[in-house]
């Protein structure tokens, strides 16, 4: 789903002069249906009068135990000391080499060199490609070229893509639904509070699609709410 929403006098604001008060949003979200393991794809570009954030997150579809703080750092994760810690680490060396490769993670690291302040806290569904952070205003074409690097990346590993096998689907799935219920309650609390309750619930739910596509029992058929 993709999405444009301001609140303010946004007929008499420019991108570099923002009025207080007003707010732009363009939000592109892709939910995949469990055929596939590619991650989904979180993008977002808030513009208001204190600056431009940008949220880029591709969301894995099994759990990797993922801590920003190691892959900001020397990228080295414990030694894993239990079953569970043993298959976050499969995880992670799997999508390490198919999506979040050693050139992803440069290509992250350049898109946040250019911004003033990261955020640092991460949403425990996040994968190793998770950028949010804030640019002065006038850099509206670096966040821009930066999302469409994002969507680029995505395509290229949708194409590329293969079927998984139907006990994979299961398992994914069940990730997903729950990827997709988190996702929902935290976006409806950051939405309400930027645009009001009526506006940011229905933002939120048109992010995470129609009800049936959080919820729904029947594999692979989901259609519709930006699921592909």
């Amino acid at each position: 789903s993709a999405l444009l929403v301001t609140l303010g006098d946004a007929d008499s604001c420019s991108i570099d002069e923002c009025l207080e008060g007003t707010h732009w949003l363009s939000d592109i979200v892709c939910w995949n249906a469990p055929v596939n393991d590619v991650p989904h794809l979180i993008t977002s570009i808030a513009v208001s009068d204190s600056g431009i954030d940008l949220l880029i997150d591709f969301l894995p579809r099994a759990e990797g135990g993922y801590d920003m703080s190691v892959e900001d750092g020397d990228g080295e994760y414990p030694q894993p000391q239990s079953r569970e810690e043993f298959v976050q680490a499969s995880v992670r060396t799997d999508l390490g080499e198919r999506y979040f490769t050693a050139e992803a993670r440069d290509w992250r690291r350049y898109v946040l060199s250019a911004a003033t302040a990261r955020e640092t806290a991460v949403p425990a569904w996040s994968g190793a490609l998770h950028t949010s952070c804030r640019f002065g205003l006038d850099s509206l074409s670096t966040a821009v070229e930066a999302r469409k690097a994002a969507v680029q990346r995505w395509v290229q590993w949708k194409n590329a893509a293969s079927e998984v096998s139907q006990m994979k689907r299961t398992m994914t799935y069940r990730r997903d639904n729950e990827i997709r219920s988190a996702y929902k309650a935290t976006d409806e609390k950051q939405k309400c509070r930027m645009f009001g309750y009526v506006l940011g619930q229905s933002i939120a739910e048109a992010h995470a699609g129609p009800e049936e596509m959080v919820s729904h029992s029947r594999l692979g058929q989901g259609s519709g709410g930006g699921v592909v």
